[in-house]
This record gives C-alpha cells, structure tokens and sequence, in this order.
C-alpha cells in the first residue's frame, strides 16, 4: 500500500522523469484519459482531440526541466492541456457548434443517452471561457484554486462561476425536460 498522495506521488515521478524521460511513464497512464477527455469535450472531435492530447504530452516532456517539484503537478498539466487547445481553437477558429455534439458510447440506456445529448447542448452553448472552467472542473478534476491559476482568476471568483454556470445548466436543462 503505497502512503504518498497522488499529488506527491506525481512530483516524485516528474523529479524522476526530469533526469530520465522513460520515468514519464506511470504520468501518462494515470492522465492520459483526463486529459484526452478535456481536449475532446473542447473541440468536440476525436482525431483532433487524440493529436492535441499528443501534443499535450509532448510539451510536458519537453518542459519537464521547468516544473518546479514542489508545485501542484495536476495544475501544471491542465495549463498545458487549456494552453494547446486554446492555441488550437485560435488557430483554426473552431469552436464547438450545437448541432455536431456528439455522445461517445451509444451503447447506453435510451434515457441516459437522451440526457447526456441534452447536457452536453447545453454546455455547447456556454461561452469558451464558462466551458473550459466546467471542463477543468469536471474532466481535470481540479480545484477552483488550480483553475484560477490556468485562467487567471481567484478561486472565490472560480468558484461563483462555477456554482452560477452549474445553476444556469441545471435551470435549463429542468425548462427542456418540462417544455418535452
């Protein structure tokens, strides 16, 4: 049983990795679906969502010199993660459209599948900035402190964004239900 938390876990494998970039390993398997998820629910397709994921990795590997092993690894991944896919979209100017949200497993029960389609129109339409907090909140798991680091707000901020942007979501996704 191993005693270390998570967070002290990944700061004793990166000061590994730092030295020998085959100890990035037991990184990438425990965040690659993490971070694979938030990049996928941002430009809402796979193949791009599996290149960013990729280029997301390969930055980590190459600025692995520049992670201080005392500071918050899952923060500093996600700013990473938020940083190629806000290049990307600024780059291509692609931005996540209603009508082409799609649902990853079909094989679902017909009334999950139904709400999670509703969910995720509903999310398609917040603004970039209110979906990358939700997306870092849900996907990355990370505290309202490590998303204001990424987007550069206070966590109090952070987190009133977060409780009105959940309220909005869930008021909208009740009108839906009710006006079906």
């Amino acid at each position: 049983m191993n005693t270390l938390s998570i967070e002290m876990q990944d700061n004793v494998i990166m000061q590994a990795a730092q030295e020998d970039p085959e100890q990035f390993a037991p990184i990438y398997d425990r965040y690659f679906d993490r971070i694979y998820s938030y990049c996928r629910r941002r430009v809402n397709n796979p193949q791009i969502a599996e290149d960013l994921c990729s280029q997301v990795f390969e930055r980590v590997l190459k600025s692995r010199h520049t992670f201080r092993t005392s500071g918050d690894f899952r923060a500093w991944l996600f700013r990473i993660a938020h940083n190629v896919v806000y290049d990307y979209l600024q780059q291509e100017r692609q931005f996540v459209d209603i009508d082409t949200i799609q649902v990853p497993d079909e094989n679902r029960p017909i009334e999950l599948k139904e709400s999670t389609d509703i969910l995720n129109a509903l999310i398609a339409t917040l603004d970039n900035e209110e979906r990358d907090i939700l997306l870092l909140s849900i996907d990355g798991g990370l505290t309202s402190d490590e998303i204001g680091d990424i987007v550069g707000k206070k966590a109090g901020a952070v987190r009133v964004q977060l409780h009105r942007i959940i309220k909005r979501l869930r008021q909208q996704y009740q009108e839906y239900i009710d006006y079906e």
